[in-house]
């Protein structure tokens, strides 16, 4: 066995440890990992929902592919956080694997393969987005799988390649709206080998997502057609002066990442031509993202199917700036400058990592997010005072611990059922879709937290109104920034 396999094999151990240690607990809960699990737990028992709508996910961007894995999950290990958090750490784990795997399938370059996958185990972005339970995960080693296909389709132009890439892509478009964006690079590929293959190519990556819209289309249309109407709208992106100014400003934002601008630099050196243009079209999605979604704070998860790009991007910078250090100077030099230079940073980087994983991360959505032990307590509180067939309105990462025998619903919800709009749901929307009434009227329970203080109070005017009406409410419970009220 070889010493560079052996020390991968560390890096390995190392990336599941900074994935898996502590991860029910760090980071705090975010409301949409909380929103998999409920729309996941109503799916074991057949039911298409998600709190007080019914019928669609796609209201919500949610597609099936993810929800169906993670309902297979729960079936296993039981409906919890740890369960939805270690299954995306495993995606990242598996992501390590394959990053070596492919990179040296592609590439014979056993060097920049091993330099790729060590460099996934300790990336802070990686790291982080795997320990968050987020759907985006599962495209990770779809991407790479893209990558892998595209590659050898455009060195050999055998069509079994072309059929992994454009099947890949197709799981992808029924797992995230994002993946859309990444079927007409099918059609550039094709056009780059032999352009008659995409006749039969684009067919092929479309037919999952044709089925899922025929499946829809026979058992839900009016609610389907409803919430694809109005998620095409949400990502319609305004106005192309708005979209061109977002995109300048993501476009800036990253490149106050360091690790983006190394990226980036690693990518143009790759001397493989062929893996470059096809890594340089996967960035080509981003673009189209960037223009419509701040890729930073609340929305930077948007990024993770990007991350194992960047991943090989500096682990090309890393290659290339040793071969060339090893060029002009002497070895103990040449060691002793990528020690300090490279090495420290990286060395400092990872111990942060290991403390985060042991006392807690600090990320730019803690203040909407909801410590776990204070959200387990209200949620116990709920499903031990709460009556069946009470109301509780309250977010996600709360809701989805509270007995189902309890209607919840959330403030969105409550604020379109009083004929209001807010920012996710629109007023419109069908009352037959409501499984329930939500409307604020009605809740025998209102729990507040970081979520709806700082995001909802301020983003939907109504909501901060309807808040202002607890102060005629008992407050029941309190624990940590987490308050519930009973009505009196």
């Amino acid at each position: 066995m070889k010493k560079s396999h052996i020390i991968l094999g560390l890096f390995w151990v190392l990336g599941a440890y900074l994935r898996l240690w502590n991860v029910a607990q760090y980071p705090a809960w975010y409301t949409d990992e909380a929103t998999h699990i409920e729309i996941a737990r109503w799916l074991m028992q057949g039911d298409s929902r998600y709190f007080a709508v019914q019928d669609s996910w796609l209201l919500f961007a949610r597609l099936p592919l993810f929800e169906y894995v993670l309902a297979g999950v729960f079936q296993v290990f039981g409906v919890s956080m740890l369960a939805l958090r270690g299954f995306t750490a495993c995606l990242g784990i598996l992501t390590a694997i394959m990053l070596y795997v492919v990179m040296n399938n592609c590439t014979k370059n056993y060097r920049l393969a091993v330099v790729s996958s060590a460099v996934w185990c300790i990336l802070p972005q990686a790291v982080l987005y795997n320990r968050f339970g987020f759907s985006y995960n599962l495209l990770l080693p779809l991407i790479l799988l893209i990558v892998l296909g595209f590659h050898h389709y455009r060195q050999t132009a055998k069509h079994k390649w072309l059929v992994l890439a454009a099947l890949c892509i197709g799981l992808g478009t029924v797992s995230e709206v994002l993946m859309w964006g990444f079927v007409p690079l099918v059609v550039v590929v094709t056009s780059s080998v032999r352009w008659r293959d995409s006749v039969w190519a684009l067919p092929l990556t479309l037919a999952p997502l044709t089925l899922y819209f025929a499946s829809q289309l026979l058992l839900v249309p009016d609610a389907f057609l409803f919430d694809l109407g109005y998620t095409v709208s949400r990502t319609g992106g305004g106005n192309l002066s708005a979209q061109g100014q977002l995109l300048i400003q993501n476009y800036t934002v990253l490149l106050g990442n360091i690790w983006w601008v190394v990226a980036l630099i690693g990518l143009v050196l790759i001397r493989d031509r062929t893996l470059q243009f096809v890594l340089a079209l996967m960035l080509i999605p981003l673009l189209l993202i960037g223009r419509t979604v701040p890729l930073y704070s609340l929305s930077a998860y948007y990024l993770i199917p990007f991350l194992p790009i960047v991943a090989i991007g500096i682990a090309s910078f890393f290659v290339r700036a040793w071969e060339y250090v090893i060029e002009h100077f002497r070895m103990p030099v040449a060691i002793g400058l990528m020690l300090i230079l490279v090495g420290s940073p990286i060395a400092y980087q990872t111990w942060s990592l290991y403390q985060s994983v042991q006392t807690g991360f600090v990320t730019e959505i803690d203040a909407f997010s909801v410590e776990p032990n204070a959200a387990r307590e209200v949620a116990d509180y709920i499903n031990q005072n709460a009556q069946p067939n009470d109301i509780a309105i309250t977010s996600a990462p709360i809701g989805w611990m509270i007995d189902q025998s309890i209607y919840v619903a959330d403030f969105q919800m409550a604020a379109i059922a009083n004929g209001e709009d807010a920012v996710h749901i629109p007023a419109n929307l069908p009352r037959e879709r409501l499984a329930f009434n939500p409307a604020f009227k009605n809740a025998d329970y209102v729990i507040i937290d970081n979520l709806w203080r700082n995001w909802g109070a301020v983003h939907i005017p109504q909501i901060a109104t309807l808040m202002q009406q607890l102060d005629s409410w008992e407050l029941v419970y309190e624990v940590g920034e987490i308050r519930a009220y009973v009505r009196e």
